[in-house]
């Protein structure tokens, strides 16, 4: 992340390299929600022979989910398989791919949804009362995200709301153009 943000201040023509539309950072992410869809669908099998049901459908839903997400971020194949996509989405499409996530209504939700996740990331374990945390424990432990985790979903809900707002933080500033 921190490269990142060096690359963003000092060298321009690499950072847009990189995060550009179909880049690297793309590719890696779709491999990170992949390799993790697997890895929830592993620890849903292993609930499920350990008998703790509902921990199971949750991670099986979760692991559905990422595969979904990972199946996004592809384009369905269609950068590997070259299809066409049905006219109705390629024309309510912002990328002009076969993406639900990229459709004019839903790329707005989603950004409200990515503001929202950051925000109970950041505050929803100071949030969740004591005896609530002692009655459920794994509950807690499995969905409420840590104290550590707090500078992954503050930046998070930065980003998102900065391009929602369209604020412009300065940190993101081109100084070399002024």
């Amino acid at each position: 992340m921190l490269y990142l943000i060096y690359l963003r201040l000092f060298q321009l023509e690499t950072y847009h390299y990189i995060v550009a539309f179909e880049g690297i950072v793309e590719d890696i992410q779709a491999w990170i929600f992949y390799l993790t869809a697997v890895a929830a669908g592993i620890v849903s099998v292993k609930l499920f022979f350990t008998k703790k049901t509902m921990f199971a459908w949750l991670y099986s839903g979760l692991a559905l989910a990422l595969f979904f997400v990972t199946m996004e971020e592809i384009s369905w194949g269609q950068r590997f398989i070259p299809y066409d996509a049905p006219e109705v989405i390629l024309d309510k499409s912002l990328q002009g791919e076969m993406t639900f996530h990229n459709l004019d209504s839903v790329f707005w939700m989603l950004n409200f949804v990515h503001i929202t996740v950051g925000l109970l990331g950041v505050f929803l374990i100071y949030l969740i009362l004591k005896n609530i945390k002692m009655r459920f424990p794994d509950f807690i432990n499995l969905f409420i995200p840590g104290r550590p985790l707090f500078f992954y979903f503050i930046f998070h809900f930065i980003v998102y709301f900065c391009s929602m707002t369209e604020i412009k933080l300065e940190l993101f500033y081109d100084f070399r153009e002024e």
